[in-house]
């Protein structure tokens, strides 16, 4: 199972503050 990072980038969303694509 990813983790939840990889999870929300899945779906364009990412909770990093830099949030590279």
């Amino acid at each position: 199972m990813a983790t939840t990072v990889e999870f929300l980038r899945d779906y364009g969303v990412d909770i990093r503050p830099n949030g590279q694509r």
